[in-house]
């Protein structure tokens, strides 16, 4: 409603699985081509989802040449610059 298709629109999400459902429902409804970037932490694994479903969505930003950043919060430089404890538990070899 309040973006058009030649906004410059960067996307980050890091949303523990919904990301499936939001972007199915992008593609469905052809928003997915408003984004530009797209920066995404993936839970495949965690939330069950089908290496297919994965896939089928990967083609779809693919298509639309929309670069795919991974994203990860718990190895960003800035939790490791802040000695934050989260970061030093998740890193724990």
């Amino acid at each position: 409603k309040h973006f058009k298709p030649d906004n410059y629109i960067i996307l980050k999400m890091d949303i523990e699985g919904a990301e499936y459902e939001i972007l199915d429902r992008m593609i469905k409804d052809k928003t997915l081509s408003y984004i530009d970037i797209l920066y995404c932490e993936f839970h495949r694994r965690r939330c069950g989802v089908s290496k297919l479903r994965e896939h089928n969505i990967m083609r779809a930003i693919e298509k639309l040449h929309i670069p795919i950043h991974p994203w990860n919060a718990m190895t960003k430089d800035y939790l490791q610059e802040m000695n934050c404890a989260e970061f030093k538990q998740a890193n724990e070899i």
